[in-house]
């Protein structure tokens, strides 16, 4: 999600330089893949829709036959042709707001989210629609409110191979008929 205050130039949303860039330019959405191809960086986007001041849900997937899809409030605005290589692996730092020179996002940011998946065009929708998937088993007896909703150790749903206790029962990874070795369910 992205807020974009109307300044000029690059509006940089996510960066990872030499692997990917997702930016706003005006009233326009981008996204770069730097690839293993002698090109290297492929641009798509475009199409408009950026209003000034307005909350905006940015997505940007690299799809396995090589096309790069750009959608603005879960709707696409513009896919690619097939695009060459794979995409650049890169010790750069994941960059939020800006770039490594500079272009530093007019605005504000939210939610960011990348997956090592390529999400589809109904799972971009979703997102939109409903939000990021909400996190769930967090909550751990230990006198905490690990899941931020205001309770503290209110009973968590499930136990997960951890050690610790998720069920709040006084056992630890009892549903895991290993104990002690490894937790595979």
């Amino acid at each position: 999600w992205a807020k974009y205050n109307g300044k000029s130039g690059e509006n940089m949303v996510v960066s990872k330089d030499g692997a990917f860039q997702l930016k706003v330019y005006g009233i326009n959405f981008y996204c770069a893949i730097e690839t293993t191809a002698p090109t290297k960086a492929y641009w798509t986007g475009g199409g408009g829709g950026i209003v000034k001041n307005t909350w905006h849900h940015l997505a940007c997937s690299f799809e396995p036959d090589g096309k790069v899809r750009t959608y603005v409030d879960g709707q696409q605005v513009k896919v690619s042709q097939p695009i060459p290589g794979t995409v650049e692996s890169t010790p750069n730092p994941l960059l939020i707001g800006r770039k490594k020179s500079g272009a530093y996002f007019g605005g504000l940011i939210d939610e960011v989210a990348i997956y090592g998946d390529t999400l589809s065009s109904s799972a971009i929708a979703t997102a939109f629609s409903e939000g990021l998937p909400k996190a769930s088993n967090l909550e751990v007896c230990d006198g905490t409110d690990n899941d931020c909703n205001g309770e503290i150790d209110e009973v968590a749903t499930a136990e997960v191979c951890n050690g610790k206790d998720e069920d709040c029962d006084g056992q630890i990874d009892e549903d895991f008929g290993d104990i002690g070795g490894p937790c595979d369910g």
